[in-house]
């Protein structure tokens, strides 16, 4: 702890200044620029406030600067491109507010992180340092993060095309504008992560967009920050810019993306039949864009279904007008999950029922009537189907064999909840291994209950659902009497359970011992509480409004 001294003009012999983790409070002596051999200052994870001094370009032996995280503000002196020897500073989470432009005039540095600061300024373009149009204009940089700043302007196209080193560039969310230039050239062809997510860029994606950068025969250009195992290789994100619009590009059969993310920006058309050819590529979104089609060219005769996309994991479709997904089984060996909901959808493609590793599927407010047996069945891969908002109705469900998670809220189910003579909610949906249903607002009707009273073997003979965890029946019109001790019997390890607004629905509070979350609000349960129904260790959030209860010995 205490502050650094004021005067340390005297350590002039001093090259390594590592203070970093500590409690050290004040600010940064301005005598600190008297160390003439200081190579290294590393001061990060600490209480140093105030402001770096005017004069830090007399440091010209310095390589590394580490204030990450530290209260300081202000602006980077423009004589910190005096450092020519600085390789390496980092400003991340610090709490600098000012001009940071001097930044891009470090003429040898190679990692720059400015990210989760208030820094404003914009990035000089080359012409106003004077280099032609055949220099290179950062030429040792590798990498450049400017992400969640202030920064404003434009990106010069120099800094994606004539910075031979570059691997890696962040700059999301800024205030950075205009076009989104062409990634690469044919002398900067090392780039392999780009992320310019929620900007205020315009104007169309370039035609040539990737042509230089994500290819494989780059890997000689390609720095170690793009080694493959690492968690930010081969990504390009340039969503959430709103105003960008035009078509996907057309890539390179070479391209090795394994990340691409174009969601929520005005793009139209097709999905270029050439993504189809990204061998290395894991996941696609291009989610809340116009897009109309997926590539019929997927599933032509002679195409060949082991060159398209064969690593594949997750696609999101969310919010286009596509109703061609049945373009997605020719990704038989190895789509994960898919979003297709606020698409154009009537139908689901029996195909899916047929994919090797395909487990999620959310369909959600599309025009789907029915649910096609192969789908479910035992022999399906699918364990979670998400179908809210379409037009199912309970004449076309199949028991859902495969499933663990089924959400049918806000269809026209119109099934009775128990019956004696099958065909209900009990028996069809809720099947052994389901572990998740949502029926909220889905036309859940009273069984056909001996004078109105459930009794265990409503349920079936037996039947304990020792899987179920959350089940979801607000909103519908339940009603007869649910004695609390069946229900606790055959939920005995729920953890979500709601009945919220079925306004004939009676009965005793179920005592479930394994409850996080319980609503019975708007309802006649409980109006009698029996003891312990509110007493289990584990719950979490209780609703009971619209109850009515009575004193217990009344009961």
């Amino acid at each position: 702890s205490g502050t650094m001294p004021e005067h340390m003009s005297t350590l002039r012999s001093l090259e390594t200044m590592f203070i970093g983790d500590t409690s050290l409070s004040g600010t940064m002596p301005a005598s600190i620029t008297a160390l003439e051999n200081l190579q290294t200052l590393w001061w990060y994870n600490s209480l140093l406030s105030g402001t770096l001094p005017h004069a830090l370009g007399r440091l010209r032996n310095l390589t590394s600067v580490d204030l990450t995280h530290t209260a300081l503000s202000g602006s980077i002196p423009s004589t910190i491109s005096r450092c020519s020897k600085l390789t390496a500073l980092f400003l991340r989470g610090s709490r600098i507010n000012g001009d940071a432009s001097a930044v891009w005039r470090i003429p040898n540095l190679q990692f720059l992180d400015i990210g989760m600061t208030n820094a404003v300024g914009t990035i000089p373009s080359c012409s106003a340092d004077g280099l032609g149009d055949d220099q290179p204009c950062w030429p040792a940089l590798v990498v450049a993060d400017a992400s969640f700043t202030q920064l404003s302007g434009t990106i010069p196209a120099a800094l994606l095309q004539r910075s031979p080193s570059l691997n890696i560039v962040r700059m999301s969310s800024t205030r950075l504008s205009g076009a989104i230039p062409r990634i690469g050239s044919p002398t900067s062809r090392s780039i392999c992560f780009v992320n310019l997510n929620n900007n205020a860029h315009t104007g169309t994606l370039p035609h040539d967009l990737l042509s230089y950068s994500f290819l494989a025969v780059n890997s000689s250009a390609y720095g170690t920050q793009c080694g493959r195992t690492s968690q930010v290789a081969f990504q390009l994100d340039l969503s959430d810019n709103v105003a960008v619009s035009g078509t996907i590009p057309t890539v390179t059969p070479s391209n090795v993306m394994w990340r691409l993310f174009l969601s929520s920006m005005a793009l139209s058309g097709t999905l270029p039949a050439s993504v189809g050819q990204l061998a290395q590529l894991r996941q696609l979104s291009v989610r809340k864009n116009r897009l109309h089609a997926l590539p019929a060219e997927w599933l032509a005769p002679g195409h060949g279904k082991a060159a398209v996309l064969q690593w594949l994991e997750t696609i999101d479709l969310h919010g286009n007008p596509i109703s061609n997904v049945s373009a997605l089984c020719a990704l038989r060996h190895s789509l994960r999950s898919l979003d297709a909901s606020s698409c154009d959808l009537t139908e689901l493609p029996e195909c899916f029922g047929g994919m090797d590793l395909l487990r999620v599927v959310i369909a959600s407010n599309n025009s789907i009537t029915a649910i096609p047996d192969r789908i479910v069945s035992a022999q399906s891969p699918i364990r979670s189907l998400m179908l809210a908002y379409n037009r199912i109705v309970g004449s076309e469900l199949p028991t859902p064999t495969s499933l663990t998670q089924l959400d049918l809220s806000h269809n026209p189910i119109a099934l009775p909840f128990t019956s004696h003579f099958g065909g209900a909610v009990m028996g069809r949906l809720l099947t052994p291994f389901m572990e998740a249903l949502w029926l909220r607002n889905a036309s859940i009707r009273s069984g056909q209950l001996a004078n109105g009273v459930a009794r265990q073997s409503d349920f079936g003979s037996g039947v304990v659902l020792e899987q179920l965890r959350t089940l979801d029946l607000s909103d519908n019109d339940i009603a007869g009497f649910y004695p609390g001790d069946v229900l606790a019997s055959v939920f005995a390890n729920i953890r979500s359970f709601s009945v919220s607004r079925n306004y004939r629905l009676a009965g005793g509070l179920p005592v479930l011992s394994q409850a996080e979350q319980l609503d019975v609000s708007f309802t006649r349960i409980a109006e009698c509480a029996p003891p312990g129904a509110l007493e289990s260790p584990t719950l979490q959030s209780l609703n009971l409004r619209g109850l009515a209860f009575r004193a217990r010995d009344a009961c």
